[in-house]
């Protein structure tokens, strides 16, 4: 599983800050494991026993010919013959998408 962002875990990233604040310190460990962006895709692999490699990338913008560059390198490896790839980002409720597809060998 390869998934592509821009904003990271931006919106949970400042909902735990707002539990570090000066006089409000009860950092929130339930919340803080949401705050690495690569959360995603474990969730994902629990969720559906999924088994093999997982990798989150942050790019400034969302980059069609480097998302293909890293695809294809990734299955130009004979143990891998698909993958479930794509663009998920969340800012917040209204800034969001989700464009997720399964890449196979021919």
């Amino acid at each position: 599983m390869i998934l592509f962002n821009h904003s990271a875990s931006i919106d949970t990233d400042q909902h735990y800050l707002t539990s570090i604040q000066p006089g409000n310190y009860f950092p929130s460990p339930s919340l803080f494991v949401y705050t690495l962006p690569n959360i995603v895709t474990g969730e994902i692999a629990i969720r559906h026993h999924l088994h093999g490699e997982t990798s989150f990338y942050c790019l400034a913008s969302r980059n069609e010919q480097l998302m293909a560059l890293i695809q294809q390198t990734a299955l130009s490896d004979q143990a891998t013959t698909s993958m479930i790839t794509g663009w998920i980002d969340y800012e917040d409720e209204a800034h969001f998408c989700a464009d997720m597809y399964i890449l196979e060998t021919t």
